[in-house]
């Protein structure tokens, strides 16, 4: 085995690791569950021509329905595996096309940046369409380039169809598929002979052509719902220094400021190195990525001014700018100061937190935001039970009752788990969410026969979780129907589980806990 196979192999399974590190017991939330919940209530033949304002992603929506109507509960892992494997996809494939174009060393760094992009990392756990789509984006740009360079029916075939995939798994996605014709055309204008670049001009238009129709193909069927979703979507565009500031802490991965600019001066260095090398291809990433945001900017979709909602939106492009950051490490002392490099961006990025490796909430979105401070509980916060159970020898994990999958409004439990250290299981007050089609182990049934069923051992029930909520710093508003569910679901089941299993095994103000193990005696 080569040198340069083992340095690729090394990236990927350290990328591997991070990405699949405790990921079984991760709580699904937010917006992980649009498709789950559009695949539950739909059929295939109505999700197949429906756009959702939740962003259900039709694709991911349809796989699912698939595995319904085929007699197969949805568990985590099945409704996570699209986003994990083309995570892994990635990690594999990008690095090789890489060696191929620009030789071992700068895919040996490119390698090792996409293992430990946090962004990368976190989305390629997380069951939502941005894994997908970055990596049918990286292949759309790829073909592209080399359909452009040396045309070829199966390269241009392979643009069209992963350029049209990526739309259709995320409308967002297509200002970056669609960027390379303004390369392409520009490029041709300046072209010295005069044939070439009238051949060159028609081969682009059929592509461009072909593409449109591939478009179409997937969105036509859709097209009533598709206008009011744009409809909807788009709003007034909302630009400060502060958004951009965290969406490039965001890009470099790091909270430091000092160390996002060290990751974009080797970003500029490294694209002038790739502009020498190869002036072409660096002209084409540059449009992707400046194309990409200008159309972002232009649409302006709802939620944009969220830094981490503007981050995802272009997430698609992060494997070509950490091109560029890898393309600035050549020449004898390149080993050893890309290990420095990367050394330096994962200690001052995310992983070196421990809570993150332990949480049960990895992805919820105060960890993804790793770039501001995660709320903290006071001594007086936390319900004695949790202390008690930190110290106890006795394995198990927590059951919490009752939980909305909405993540603004549910800190506590990841707070409380940060003290008691053990997993923890959910249960929703919802019942959609307890549907006998899935058979999730992180989330069960908000029943006493589900709370029985489940893989916990201790059940604490909160009387009042929307207080709980309020008294964490900074303090969130609960609309009604948040305020009301916490509060009646929680008092309500404390007294029907008393009349039927007894008093609980620890009580206070907050909280009735019972111990599973001795119920189920």
């Amino acid at each position: 085995m080569s040198r340069r196979t083992l340095v690729l192999l090394a990236a990927f399974l350290v990328g591997a690791g991070l990405r699949l590190w405790n990921l079984g017991p991760q709580v699904m939330g937010d917006d992980e569950l649009h498709a789950v919940r559009a695949a539950l209530n739909n059929p295939l033949s109505t999700i197949l021509v429906t756009y959702q304002r939740v962003d259900n992603t039709i694709p991911l929506t349809a796989v699912y329905r698939v595995f319904l109507d085929l007699g197969l509960k949805l568990t985590e892992w099945t409704v996570r595996l699209p986003a994990v494997v083309a995570g892994l996809l990635l990690l594999g494939a990008a690095p090789l096309w890489v060696a191929r174009r620009l030789g071992s060393g700068t895919a040996a760094v490119f390698a090792f940046l996409l293992a430990v992009s946090p962004g990368l990392v976190f989305y390629s756990r997380i069951a939502r369409s941005y894994a997908p789509i970055v990596l049918l984006g990286f292949g759309a740009l790829a073909a592209f380039e080399a359909w452009w360079r040396k045309p070829d029916w199966r390269t241009g075939a392979a643009y069209l169809v992963l350029a049209a995939l990526a739309a259709w798994f995320h409308l967002g996605a297509a200002p970056f598929v669609v960027s390379p014709f303004l390369f392409a055309a520009v490029d041709a204008l300046i072209r010295p002979l005069v044939g070439e670049t009238r051949r060159g001009f028609v081969r682009l238009l059929a592509l461009g052509g072909a593409t449109a129709l591939a478009f179409l193909a997937f969105l036509l069927p859709a097209r009533d719902t598709l206008a009011v979703l744009v409809k909807e979507k788009h709003g007034a565009l909302h630009l400060s220094w502060p958004l951009l500031r965290d969406v490039l802490l965001l890009v470099a991965g790091t909270g430091h400021g000092w160390v996002a600019v060290l990751v974009g001066l080797a970003a500029t260095f490294g694209l002038a190195r790739l502009f020498r090398a190869d002036r072409r291809l660096a002209v084409l990433t540059v449009t992707a990525v400046v194309g990409h945001v200008a159309g972002l900017l232009y649409l302006a979709p709802v939620g944009h001014e969220h830094p981490l909602i503007f981050f995802r939106y272009i997430l698609v492009v992060m494997p070509w700018v950490l091109l560029w950051v890898a393309a600035a490490f050549e020449g004898r002392l390149a080993p050893v100061l890309a290990t420095l490099f990367l050394t330096l961006l994962v200690a001052a990025g995310p992983f070196p937190d421990s809570r993150l490796w332990r949480t049960s909430f990895a992805h919820h979105n105060d960890y993804l935001t790793f770039m501001w401070p995660r709320p903290k509980v006071g001594p007086h916060q936390v319900p004695d039970f949790y202390r008690t159970l930190a110290a106890s020898p006795e394995p198990g994990a927590v059951l919490e009752y009752p939980w909305m999958a909405v993540w603004r409004v549910n800190r506590a439990f990841y707070l409380y788990e940060e003290i008691h250290g053990r997993q923890v299981v959910v249960a929703p007050a919802r019942a959609l969410l307890a549907d006998e089609r899935l058979a999730f182990r992180n989330m069960v049934p908000g029943t006493p026969e589900g709370f029985l069923a489940s893989r916990a051992r201790w059940l604490v029930v909160h009387r009042n979780l929307a207080q709980e909520e309020q008294r964490i710093p900074p303090d969130i508003q609960l609309d009604e129907r948040f305020r009301g569910l916490f509060r009646t679901f929680g008092r309500r089941t404390i007294v029907h589980l008393t009349q039927s299993w007894g008093e609980p095994d620890y009580l206070d103000r907050r909280i009735a806990v019972w111990d599973l193990d001795r119920v189920r005696r």
